[in-house]
């Protein structure tokens, strides 16, 4: 009895390659489809989305350069909007919430509000944060206050801050002023200018009871001097700006006063202005 024999079974090319185009259509499905709903809102849709908004001057958006060239990435794009001088607060507020959903999304990564004139009154958020109510009463208010000449806040995740120069006032006023932000909510960096007068406090990155005693310094020196400036911060020197004749005096006063002792190095130079 004759055995089968067992020959070779010949599969035709054409067929494993339609084979393999079968299989390879819905894996490249299965890579992609996490990549399908990633779909960046256009510079255009942006722009578009508040155009038409009471007070809109005009409207910028710009693109990162960062990732452009990964695959399937989401690049944030970042909107800066100019508005009426006299933009209430419904009507700004009205621009933020117009991107609320795309700063959620990831595809805006800031906002910028900016009041027109020669302040910049200018209220910055993104990353996840939405602007409240009370930051853009803020910012109107900053708008018309002529103590103010220039006003920023910043509502990011990281060192959320507020900057504002003042017109010309003595360090009491600037004190005044940063005092207002001491309990403020979403603010952790608060920098106020007047003249030759800086003071600075960042809760995150300084050591605040450092600040506080130059702070003391300061106004202790300026009830016996003519204090003209002063650049008080958790950072650096502490820099005391006196008048020409005072400048001696100051150093022999800080030298031997012993509050000066903890607050580490302290500058004293003569003010090159004449008071006004």
């Amino acid at each position: 009895m004759m055995q089968p024999t067992s020959q070779p079974v010949t599969v035709p090319t054409c067929a494993v390659s339609a084979a393999r185009r079968r299989l390879r259509v819905p894996f490249l499905l299965v890579i992609a489809l996490p990549f399908l709903g990633v779909c960046s809102a256009s510079t255009g849709s942006l722009k578009g989305a508040v155009d038409d908004e009471p007070r809109v001057i005009r409207v910028r958006v710009e693109e990162s350069d960062g990732d452009s060239n990964v695959p399937f990435a989401r690049v944030p794009k970042y909107v800066t909007v100019w508005m009426d001088s006299d933009a209430a607060s419904e009507e700004v507020m009205a621009v933020f919430d117009a991107y609320d959903d795309e700063i959620d999304d990831g595809d805006v990564g800031s906002v910028d509000v900016i009041l027109d004139g020669p302040k910049r009154a200018t209220l910055s958020s993104g990353e996840g944060i939405h602007v409240t109510v009370e930051m853009v009463d803020e910012l109107v208010d900053a708008q018309h206050d002529d103590a103010v000449l220039e006003y920023r806040r910043e509502a990011y995740p990281v060192l959320p801050s507020v900057s504002l120069v003042l017109a010309p006032t003595d360090f009491g006023g600037v004190v005044a002023v940063a005092d207002g932000y001491r309990d403020a909510e979403g603010i952790e960096v608060v920098n106020v200018v007047s003249g030759d007068f800086y003071l600075s406090r960042d809760e995150v990155n300084e050591n605040h009871l450092i600040t506080t005693a130059r702070e003391e310094l300061v106004h202790l020196v300026g009830s016996r001097f003519q204090l003209r400036g002063a650049v008080v911060s958790g950072r650096g020197p502490l820099e005391l700006i006196v008048a020409p004749a005072d400048e001696e005096a100051v150093r022999r006063f800080v030298a031997r006063d012993p509050v000066a002792g903890p607050m580490g190095s302290v500058v004293v130079e003569a003010s090159r202005r004449h008071a006004s």
